[in-house]
Parts: structure tokens; sequence; C-alpha cells
């Protein structure tokens, strides 16, 4: 069973640049496990799920055609300066 401290340590270490071994044996975890709670605590969000977006539109998709058209004939325009 691993502890809560144990998992915490294991991450301190990793963001720090320790490898996967080193930082699994300074906090009493085999590798296996190490690698197992890294992946727990951190899930791979590089590949969101297909139907991430589902029921609503991507938010690239959901401006208003208005919005869209003034910031093409201003590109320097933020989001605040234009008018609805």
């Amino acid at each position: 069973m691993v502890t809560g401290r144990q998992v915490r340590r294991l991450m301190q270490l990793m963001e720090t640049g320790e490898k996967l071994m080193v930082a699994a044996l300074k906090t009493g975890m085999d590798e296996k496990t190490a690698r197992k709670c890294i992946r727990a605590v951190k899930p791979c969000v590089a590949n969101p799920p297909a139907d991430a977006y589902k029921g609503i539109a991507p938010p690239a998709v959901a401006l208003d055609s208005d919005v869209t058209s003034s910031l093409k004939s201003n590109p320097k325009a933020s989001a605040g300066s234009t008018k609805r």
C-alpha cells in the first residue's frame, strides 16, 4: 500500500528532475508502483477523448459571426474591445 506522503514526495522528486528509479527508491516504492502513481496523479491530457466537447461546440466554433468578422478586419483588437 502506498501512502499519500510517499506520493507527494515522489512528485516532488520527479519535478526536480530526479529519475524515476531513484525517486522511487527514495520514497520506498518499487519502480513499477511509482510509475502507476505518476500516471494516476498526472493523467495524460495531450490526447483528450474524442467526446471531450460532447454537447457543446469547441471554443473556436462558438464565436459569433459579428465578433469573428470584427476580429478579421482588425487583428490587433482584443476580445474586450469588440462591441456586441
